[in-house]
């Protein structure tokens, strides 16, 4: 039960008084049965402001006296407004309780009504020729509004519906009847469900569910899966391009030969990730989860890959040229013939990984933790290893070039 904080004060000022009375009452009844005659006489004899007070008599009696017999039936009225004002806050909040009931049956039922009304409709327009591209227009506005009206429960209904009509994937060679680019997909549960080829650029897709769905050759370019679970989802050659993928959950995730650039990914989990010739060129990475990723042959041109940890992941071949790495787990990491010309790996951690023949002229190693790590016919010409910890003058030897570079002791090769 809901009681407003009115009601507790006057409940507590109600309690306090309902102590304090019988202790009022008991020194007030002591006090005029300890004092005698001669002692009250004399006390007001002593005291000109006492005797002003209590010899001032009204109708044969002292203000005193009358205090007395006025504080019982006082204290008792104040307490019947506190009890009455409490019953009047426990029947309002009963009422509230009871009007929120019936606003949410209401909801429900409009939303039930909604629901009938779209199915009822577009059971009407299935019957009619669909290649008709007015009849696909009016499908997807239709689509569209009801989607962004009703709650995930329902929408889920809707997308059963669309699927197993065949509306919104690819048959075929032919595009989707219904295109879902702006849908309000928000919180929907779409798990194991056959999307392929579907067009959901621009979707709203904030903390759906679509782990283990099949998105292959899907448009999510500026979609917004941010928060979503994608684990497990087959997105092969999907356009994620522009894509808010920030916090959203892809271990697991097909992502062979897809577009994700200038996609945000930030501090997004893609352990164990398929990225095979993945296109990531601009795309925020930094704090991304990719231990044991395969992005082997991945374009990571200019993305920004900061402190995201790449322990053991494959990035043979990879093209990370202007690539940010900077503070990044590089641990173990396959990185041979990848293209790191120009990249930022100050203070990175590449110790045990594999630079075999990696093209690293002008990158910035500064700082950065080699121990243990190949670099047998590496291109480190121009590279900055000052500071860099762990580089023996043994694996210096065995790079293919060192010109022009800045040595871990600060000084330039020549």
């Amino acid at each position: 039960m809901v009681v407003h904080k009115d009601s507790r004060d006057w409940m507590r000022a109600a309690c306090i008084l309902n102590s304090l009375l019988p202790i009022i009452v008991m020194v007030m009844a002591d006090d005029k049965d300890a004092r005698t005659p001669k002692q009250g006489k004399d006390a007001r004899a002593r005291s000109p402001q006492g005797r002003a007070w209590t010899l001032k008599e009204v109708a044969g009696k002292t203000l005193w006296d009358w205090l007395q017999l006025l504080i019982v039936p006082l204290a008792l009225a104040v307490l019947g407004l506190l009890f009455s004002a409490q019953q009047d806050a426990r029947q309002q909040a009963l009422e509230n309780q009871r009007a929120d009931r019936v606003r949410q049956l209401e909801e429900q039922r409009a939303q039930d009504l909604t629901l009938q009304a779209y199915l009822d409709q577009m059971s009407t327009l299935v019957l009619e020729d669909l290649g008709d591209p007015k009849v696909q227009t009016l499908a997807r506005a239709r689509t569209l509004t009801v989607l962004s009206r009703l709650d995930p429960s329902r929408k889920e209904e809707i997308m059963q519906f669309l699927l197993e009509a065949n509306l919104v994937t690819s048959v075929g060679d032919s595009d989707p009847v219904i295109e879902l680019n702006s849908a309000d997909l928000s919180g929907t549960d779409l798990s194991g469900t056959d999307l392929s080829g579907a067009n959901l650029s621009h979707a709203n897709l904030i903390e759906a569910n679509v782990s283990n769905a099949n998105l292959s050759n899907a448009n999510l370019s500026n979609a917004n899966p941010s928060n979503a679970n994608l684990r497990y989802a087959n997105l092969r050659y999907a356009n994620l391009s522009n894509a808010n993928l920030s916090n959203a959950k892809l271990r697991g995730v097909n992502l062979y030969d897809a577009n994700l650039g200038d996609a945000k990914l930030r501090n997004a989990p893609l352990g164990n990730a398929d990225m095979y010739k993945v296109d990531l060129s601009g795309a925020n990475l930094s704090n991304a989860k990719l231990r044991d990723g395969n992005l082997s042959e991945a374009d990571l041109i200019d993305a920004d890959l900061s402190s995201a940890n790449l322990i053991e992941a494959n990035l043979s071949h990879a093209r990370m040229f202007g690539s940010k790495l900077r503070d990044a787990l590089l641990i173990d990491a396959d990185l041979t013939l990848a293209d790191l010309e120009t990249a930022d790996l100050e203070i990175a951690n590449l110790s045990g990984a594999d630079l075999g023949h990696a093209y690293l002229s002008g990158a910035d190693l500064s700082g950065t933790e080699l121990n243990n790590a190949d670099v047998s016919g590496a291109n480190l010409s121009e590279a900055n290893l000052h500071d860099a910890e762990g580089l023996t003058d043994e694996q210096l030897a065995a790079a293919k070039s060192l010109e022009g570079a800045t040595m871990p002791n600060g000084t330039k090769h020549p």
